[in-house]
């Protein structure tokens, strides 16, 4: 959906309009003497600005909807990938251990040998 030139209400800045939408960034010219504002797109709709166009607000809603899904997600994901790490960290070092226990019981044994 595109959005430029659709009105939106700032909390602080009062009626404004929207000149375009840059990557994850939405601007905002509002009245003259405040100029052009920057605002994080969608999570300004969260809490700071409002379309004034209902079927926009839900879009833009949606979309920031979909995007923390993800977000959740993809910390869901790399937290997985942390403890699988973890836990193969963990088998890797109890394995290292039973090496370095047989090393030194062998050493054990052939120093016993030895004296013999």
């Amino acid at each position: 959906m595109n959005i430029k030139n659709e009105q939106v209400n700032h909390i602080k800045f009062g009626s404004g309009v929207i000149t375009g939408v840059e990557g994850d960034k939405i601007l905002v010219k509002f009245q003259d003497d405040l100029g052009v504002k920057a605002f994080a797109y969608p999570e300004a709709f969260k809490m700071f600005l409002e379309a004034a166009n209902e079927e926009v607000q839900n879009s833009i809603l949606e979309k920031l909807h979909i995007k923390q899904e993800q977000s959740k997600a993809e910390l869901e994901e790399k937290r997985n990938e942390e403890k699988q790490e973890k836990e193969i960290l963990e088998k890797a070092a109890k394995e290292e251990k039973k090496i370095l226990l047989a090393e030194k019981r062998a050493a054990k044994l052939a120093k016993a040998k030895d004296v013999k």
